[in-house]
């Protein structure tokens, strides 16, 4: 499973970087699950099932929170080759503020979430 999944990888890396510019791949979900489907004939109904079955479960208890905010420490390598390439700390910060905001639903746009989701979404304790 693991040489798979690395096969995967390896193939979305070379497929991604023989791209032009006017077709960069931002994301290689469709790609990857395309793997997993030739893997799996049944992979989307396992993956609906997983999907209806989380839905359900967050419906049906929706007082499994137990009020725990989880700090995950994380740590920035900032990569670049001269000085005008680099970013300031303030503007790290300013970033992790917003994922703080997103994972815990205390972002501005908290009220525009998908008729979809509005029952289910909830603060991560993150």
């Amino acid at each position: 499973m693991k040489k798979n999944i690395l096969l995967a990888l390896l193939g979305l890396f070379f497929y991604a970087s023989s791209t032009t510019a006017q077709s960069l791949i931002r994301c290689g979900t469709d790609i990857y699950e395309g793997h997993l489907r030739t893997l799996d004939p049944d992979y989307d109904a396992k993956k609906r099932a997983t999907y209806d079955a989380a839905l359900k479960d967050a419906k049906e208890n929706p007082s499994l929170k137990n009020g725990v905010v989880y700090t995950i420490p994380v740590v920035f390598h900032i990569v670049y080759n001269t000085s005008d390439q680099n970013i300031s700390d303030a503007q790290i910060q300013s970033q992790v503020d917003v994922l703080n905001a997103d994972f815990r639903r205390t972002n501005a746009d908290a009220s525009d979430t998908p008729s979809d989701f509005s029952g289910i979404a909830a603060d991560s304790e993150i």
